[in-house]
């Protein structure tokens, strides 16, 4: 039975996403290409690496919680038609010689010198295509999802075809086709850019303008292959930790735990003050007794009793600290 990745919950609505408007089809999906080495090593590195971190987690746990969740992205085919003017780039050599006088010839010498340049023409023409597979996000958290795992690799992206189980978690698009549209203009302008450039057999275009008209959209969606898991720190707090089905990036808020942390600081200063009491009575009964080695150790100990009273603030600081330096619980 599915757990859902975020809330851990076994009991899950299913959602019809032909009545949210939203296509059914899935087109393409990027396959979980992360070697088991990766993936070990990733979850390791996460699960270690800092102080007082929460018993339940630890690479064994996170490895065995791990479920395969796909995020969606749109694709879209769209018909282009436009006229266009661009200037075209086209490389070519200039020869030259370049005279200078030798110290160890004693003479003037001269040498070929090769320069690239760039001869700029102007280029007009008309565009008439249809554009495959255009990508564009399809939730509102695909940027933050390529600042912490990372993009994919879609060069090997293959028909779905009844690749994916039955029970594969997809997560739903939260934005629309129409405002997935906006992303997906700036693509089929490279598209056309890189068309035109080819067409001009150019080495360089600049200055590329174009009134396109866009024919029918057809929107279908890519998949991406993502690991979920999830450790509780020592507040019983679910957090979530996802890992990069192709290269094994793992990214999740890392929480230390505050309570052994505070024991441990506790436990020092309760040394501290026995230290400072048994430091105190030496100096005394050394008062009495005129005892100068009783004196001596009298005052190494309130030193001793000082030093452990600052310690005592290091662990609690070092949580506070670590847990405020962390980031907030992934958001996808």
């Amino acid at each position: 039975m599915p757990v859902c990745p975020h809330c851990r919950q076994r009991v899950l609505t299913p959602v019809d996403s032909s009545a949210a408007g939203q296509p059914v089809e899935s087109e393409l999906v990027a396959t979980f290409d992360v070697a088991d080495v990766d993936l070990g090593r990733g979850l390791q590195r996460f699960a270690s690496g800092f102080l007082f971190k929460p018993a339940d987690l630890s690479a064994g746990n996170l490895r065995s919680r791990l479920q395969r969740v796909y995020l969606p992205r749109w694709l879209v085919d769209c018909d282009v038609q436009a006229d266009w003017r661009a200037e075209a780039g086209f490389n070519y050599q200039v020869v030259s010689h370049e005279d200078q006088f030798s110290d160890e010839a004693r003479k003037w010498q001269s040498r070929e010198v090769r320069e690239m340049r760039v001869r700029w023409e102007p280029r007009v023409g008309r565009l008439a295509r249809r554009y495959e597979n255009v990508v564009a996000p399809a939730t509102e958290e695909d940027e933050a999802v390529r600042q912490r795992l990372g993009d994919f690799n879609l060069t090997f992206a293959v028909p779905i075809n009844g690749r994916l189980p039955d029970a594969a978690l997809i997560r739903t698009a939260n934005r629309s086709p129409d405002d997935a549209w906006t992303d997906a203009v700036p693509v089929l302008r490279q598209r056309a850019v890189a068309e035109c450039r080819n067409a001009c057999h150019a080495n360089h275009i600049r200055e590329f303008d174009w009134s396109p008209q866009y024919g029918t959209r057809h929107w279908t969606q890519l998949l991406l292959p993502v690991y979920a898991s999830y450790y509780q720190d020592a507040e019983a707090v679910v957090h979530p930790v996802f890992v990069h089905g192709q290269t094994g990036r793992t990214f999740g808020r890392r929480q230390a735990s505050f309570r052994p942390a505070r024991n441990l600081s506790l436990g020092l200063g309760a040394a501290a003050v026995l230290v400072l009491l048994t430091s105190l009575f030496l100096i005394i009964a050394a008062t009495f007794a005129n005892a100068d080695v009783l004196r001596g150790l009298g005052l190494m100990g309130v030193l001793a009793s000082m030093g452990l009273g600052i310690s005592a603030i290091v662990p609690v600081a070092y949580v506070w600290i670590f847990n405020r330096t962390q980031p907030p619980d992934p958001p996808f």
